[in-house]
């Protein structure tokens, strides 16, 4: 089962408690290992979660900057807490935005878990859906001018092999928290027949007991793929 979590309501969490907004991207940090531990240990084998997005660089400059912090060292806090775990981690979004030190980070974790397969942890960071189709749209028609491929080997199977996601199935189930009714830009191509799940719970409330109210809901839906 792949499960993919907009984990979304940090800023506003914050706000509820006259805290500044990192605080509240903290509160948020702290809460995903469990939530990907939890996930794990119920029997979902992928688990994506939506960290950052390309229009998330459009914030406040500082906020932005903060973001980058947390990340740098719940990252690299990863390596050493991942070293006997059977789980693969993956960042999925244009690292090239992102500083040298962060980037050196992210491919040192991507190395160390490389050829663990028992559970796959995708972080999607500096991703945005359309980013995504258009860097692999760009990468087919590159293959396509020199010749390596004819317009008409262009397939959904081809496709799917040039976005970050390639080699794994598409998601099951979509977890938006906060209350926000849309997927902002997560997942254009893959979401098709994912069942979506929006909950009012802002991200660092997001616990093991509304995990599995989204999960308990999702197995009661019968999925038909259009048929």
């Amino acid at each position: 089962m792949h499960v993919w979590i907009i984990l979304d309501g940090n800023r506003r969490r914050a706000k509820q408690r006259n805290l500044p907004s990192i605080q509240g991207h903290l509160a948020g940090a702290e809460r995903l290992e469990s939530t990907i531990k939890y996930g794990f240990e119920k029997g979902i084998d992928i688990i994506t979660v939506y960290g950052f997005s390309t229009e998330n660089r459009n914030r406040d400059p500082s906020e932005v900057e903060g973001l980058m912090k947390i990340f740098l060292d719940y990252l690299s806090a990863m390596i050493p807490r991942l070293e006997n775990q059977e789980i693969k981690v993956n960042i999925l979004g244009d690292k090239s935005a992102f500083s040298p030190d962060l980037q050196h980070i992210m491919q040192q974790l991507e190395d160390s878990t490389a050829k663990k397969s028992w559970h796959i942890f995708n972080l999607c960071l500096n991703y945005g859906g359309r980013t995504e189709l258009l860097q692999a749209m760009q990468r087919l028609a590159n293959e396509v001018q020199k010749g390596n491929l004819q317009p008409t080997d262009i397939n959904e199977t081809l496709i799917s092999n040039y976005l970050y996601t390639k080699g794994q199935p598409d998601p099951d189930l979509i977890i938006r928290t906060s209350g926000e009714n849309r997927l902002s830009g997560f997942l254009t191509w893959q979401s098709t027949y994912a069942e979506l799940i929006f909950t009012k719970t802002l991200r660092p409330d997001f616990s093991e007991e509304v995990f599995d109210e989204c999960l308990t809901e999702y197995e009661k839906r019968h999925r038909r793929f259009g048929k």
